[in-house]
């Protein structure tokens, strides 16, 4: 449908489109106009999370989380909050309020405390918004009264305030007792645990700087050198004296005594002797005969000087083998000693543990005990009033200008589709378009419509039929 055929339809319904128009566009404005003067004012709170907690030392960083934001909004619109504004404000005495409800259709259905909660909480009434980009929180109330408007947003304000405080003195509070029965249990685990390592130590000979451990080691440490050193030297001698047993002549100690290799000299002296006389003189001379008494005695003395060296070698065996049986009782003593040394100091270990884990656990809960204390009497809260609300001195609705915009436009709108619609239920031809359209004919001349002042021009009519090109 072209522009032509929609002024030809305005033209035709123009007296229908008139009447939606006007009722649209005086409804709105008229209502606009009738309504009563709403004034908004606002409180501004800041929310502060730019320093750290004095208490607990939490650094909350520089940017507001919108979780947080978001909950703060809905502290503000909660009951807790409103009973505070009401409590402020005296409301509940307030006569204009309290006949204003009596007249409202919610009298005969709720209390006047219920029906007073939700009106201050009424999203028409009551708006909460961030700021952009910041911390802040803008509070606005709307009244028909500038000043009550005002009264009632500063009492959001400084409630929502004072109720944050609250909230977070509350759960200190109660959690005081908790840590203060903790701490005082902790105590005593902590005495009882130093009681009882006092105790050990005291009953085992044990002290903070215990040396006698150390000593005991090194003593265990020379032992054992002792017990390796003897463990070789009494096996040398059990060879020693194993050799000395099955060729006692040919051992060390035999072969490196003096006496004996003296008298093994004399006796091969007195041998060759032997062996002269015996071709000179003959084995009956009695010069032989001497010679050869003299040569068995020293070979007497020999044996008996033989078995005295092989019988001190078995006895330095039996001194090495009795010094390495001492040796190895004493090592055997003094490992039992520093196995009970060890296992006394082990059960002091844990026992210093259990009083060092008691001592951290009544360290730890006294500090929080500490910091539950001045949390709950702090009066200090991450909001502020940064700016007061004022009476408005102009009305914040009903907006006129913009009613009036919105009733103009809706107005046009409702009136085109009024005439658009009468079109559609009873189609008529307005243009040539539309019967060509319709007829699918072509158009040979067009008949004006005919007025007296056309006929005071023209009275023959020529001019009245104009040829149409055809198309």
């Amino acid at each position: 449908m072209t522009f032509t055929q929609i002024l030809a339809i305005l033209r035709a319904r123009w007296l229908a489109a008139t009447v939606v128009f006007t009722l649209i566009f005086g409804g709105i404005v008229g209502v606009t106009l009738w309504l009563p003067k709403q004034y908004s004012s606002t409180a501004t709170v800041l929310l502060d999370f730019k320093n750290s907690d004095p208490i607990t030392g939490q650094n909350f960083g520089g940017v507001v989380p919108i979780s947080f934001v978001v909950t703060q909004v809905d502290v503000i619109r909660s009951g807790r909050v409103v009973q505070q504004v009401i409590d402020r404000l005296r409301l509940r005495d307030n006569e204009g309020l309290r006949a204003e409800y009596a007249d409202s259709s919610a009298a005969a259905t709720t209390t006047y405390e219920a029906w007073l909660v939700e009106l201050l909480r009424d999203r028409d009434r009551l708006d909460i918004r961030p700021t952009k980009d910041s911390g802040a929180l803008n509070i606005t109330f709307t009244s028909p009264d500038p000043g009550f408007a005002a009264a009632l947003a500063n009492a959001f304000a400084e409630s929502y305030i004072a109720t944050s405080v609250q909230l977070r003195n509350e759960p200190a509070r109660q959690s005081g007792t908790f840590f203060d029965t903790q701490a005082r249990a902790a105590k005593e685990a902590y005495e009882a645990a130093q009681a009882k390592l006092s105790e050990y130590q005291q009953r085992n000979g044990l002290v903070a700087t215990d040396e006698r451990y150390d000593v005991e080691m090194s003593r265990l440490q020379e032992l054992s050198s002792q017990q390796v050193a003897l463990q070789a030297v009494a096996a040398e001698a059990r060879n020693r004296d194993a050799q000395a047993r099955t060729k006692g002549s040919d051992t060390q100690e035999v072969l490196n005594n003096g006496l004996l290799a003296s008298l093994t000299a004399d006796l091969n002296r007195q041998q060759a002797r032997l062996e002269e006389l015996a071709q000179r003189l003959g084995p009956s001379h009695p010069s032989y005969i001497d010679a050869k008494v003299a040569a068995d005695e020293l070979q007497r003395r020999i044996a008996d000087e033989t078995r005295r060296v092989t019988s001190s070698v078995a006895i330095s065996s039996d001194v090495a083998q009795g010094r390495l049986g001492a040796v190895n009782a004493s090592l055997a003593e003094q490992r039992a000693r520093v196995m009970r040394m060890k296992q006394s100091r082990d059960e002091a270990a844990v026992l210093e543990r259990e009083v060092e884990s008691t001592r951290l656990a009544y360290q730890n809960l006294m500090q929080r005990q500490i910091q539950v204390s001045l949390e709950s009497r702090t009066d200090r809260s991450n909001a502020s009033l940064l700016e007061a609300a004022a009476p408005p001195s102009r009305p914040s609705g009903p907006r006129v200008l913009l009613n009036t915009l919105v009733a103009l436009v809706l107005g046009s709108i409702l009136a085109l589709a009024t005439a658009m619609f009468k079109e559609w239920r009873d189609r008529r031809f307005r243009t040539l378009d539309d019967a060509q359209d319709v007829l699918k004919v072509r158009v040979l001349g067009v008949i004006p419509k005919v007025t007296p002042l056309m006929l005071a021009k023209d009275p023959v009519g020529h001019g009245l039929v104009r040829a149409q090109p055809a198309r």
